[in-house]
């Protein structure tokens, strides 16, 4: 039986980054994916918004804003290394309503300085209007534009660290579940669908189901996964260029807020939300958030009540009791968790595998990712280099192959 270095549990993007990073450090890695595509959880479902997250320091979440502070540092040349992912840099403009939010948006401001984030600054409603000539601006008081902000196809980038795998040498294994695993002598033993593996460590990126992977070899878990339920309302390219950048009220403690954006491929698209729930596999969205969703559209952008929509989607964040990211390495047991990797998971992914890289590599240097093939279409799967793949972001295959949405949306007559 072939023993590997390491074992990562969880095809996500978080896992396929820190598999493509180790392998590509000299390590032997393998990757065992539960369902049949890589990418097929909380990757499915996000935003494809590249984020500075610019208001992210320490005091709010110790390990989540390091991990932002070097994407901030480190993304864009990610950016510029792979020209076959679509990608539209125009920045971001936050909102403001009232003298209550405006002290948050001055407080967003003074973080975002803080963290030397080039470029940020308030801007007058005057200079909004020119910037976005179609938004209503009924109610606002103030506005901030930060332009470190990227949309991107969001199944295209994550693919860029699945791509780098397949060059570095991954074994890479889907509908793999893990079922057990335990330490024989200084081995890890871990029983799948697919067969036993060895590994000498084993790396937890399990996303929705991290706590359950968790307890395959404790009874307890330090964390719980409650998922998010991020919802979206998704509209034709018949509104194309109605919005020029993304559009969000200014976030608190409980939401980043309500986007309003175009996709690289021109689609227009509100949400997400966050709604809690048990479910690790239910995404359906429901019918007061579809209203709640399109009030906020059609009171930014009222000539969007006659855009047609195109169907709905949802996507599952791994959010835990815990504020900040469930990251422990455990060299010496020869164990990693990377647990907790919410909505900050793709602008984080490159990071937390140079982290974690780091943490288990000698004397380590930051691989380069190799350049991704363009990809190319054939039926309902896409070819990058020499393996077809499914897209499964929604976004994306709508995109890339016209593909209807996992949820129709009644015509708006009749809601």
């Amino acid at each position: 039986m072939v023993g590997y270095d390491v074992l990562v549990v969880g095809g996500g993007v978080v896992g396929t980054a820190v598999a493509r990073e180790l392998a590509s450090s000299g390590k032997s890695v393998v990757l065992c994916e539960k369902e049949d595509d890589l990418l097929a959880g909380a990757s499915s479902g996000n935003t494809g918004h590249l984020a500075s997250n610019f208001y992210y320091r320490r005091p709010r979440a110790l390990l989540e804003a390091e991990m932002a502070g070097k994407a901030r540092r480190i993304n864009q040349q990610w950016l510029d290394g792979q020209p076959a992912v679509p990608c539209i840099k125009r920045g971001m403009i936050y909102l403001a309503k009232g003298e209550e939010e405006e002290v948050e948006l001055r407080n967003l401001l003074e973080l975002g300085q803080l963290n030397k984030e080039d470029g940020l600054r308030k801007v007058s409603l005057a200079e909004v209007r020119i910037m976005e000539p179609f938004l209503c601006l009924d109610g606002v008081t103030a506005a901030l534009f930060s332009p470190n902000e990227a949309v991107v196809d969001p199944w295209l980038l994550a693919m860029t660290h699945v791509y780098g795998m397949e060059v570095a040498g991954v074994k890479c294994y889907t509908g793999c579940e893990v079922l057990k695993i335990k330490k024989e002598e200084d081995v890890w033993s871990i029983v799948t669908r697919k067969g036993i593996f060895k590994a000498t460590c084993v790396i937890n990126c399990g996303g929705n189901y991290g706590d359950e992977v968790e307890r395959l070899v404790s009874q307890e878990s330090s964390f719980t996964v409650t998922p998010g339920k991020g919802e979206y309302v998704v509209f034709s390219t018949n509104s194309a260029g109605t919005i020029a950048r993304p559009i969000v009220p200014v976030p608190n403690k409980q939401t980043a807020g309500l986007y309003v954006f175009e996709t690289v491929y021109g689609h227009t698209v509100v949400g997400p939300t966050n709604i809690r729930q048990e479910s690790k596999t239910d995404r359906h969205v429901s019918n007061s958030s579809i209203i709640a969703l399109l009030n906020h559209l059609f009171s930014l952008y009222p000539n969007m009540r006659s855009a047609k929509p195109v169907g709905l989607y949802a996507g599952l964040r791994p959010a835990t009791q815990h504020q900040d990211y469930c990251i422990s390495i455990d060299l010496t047991r020869g164990w990693v968790t990377l647990g907790g990797i919410r909505s900050t998971g793709l602008t984080c992914s490159l990071a937390i595998s140079q982290y974690i890289a780091e943490a288990m590599i000698p004397n380590y240097t930051p691989a380069t990712l190799p350049t991704m093939p363009h990809p190319q279409v054939e039926g309902d799967m896409v070819r990058i280099g020499s393996k077809l793949y499914r897209p499964t972001h929604p976004l994306s295959r709508l995109g890339l192959l016209g593909a209807e949405l996992p949820q129709q949306l009644q015509p708006l007559a009749k809601m």
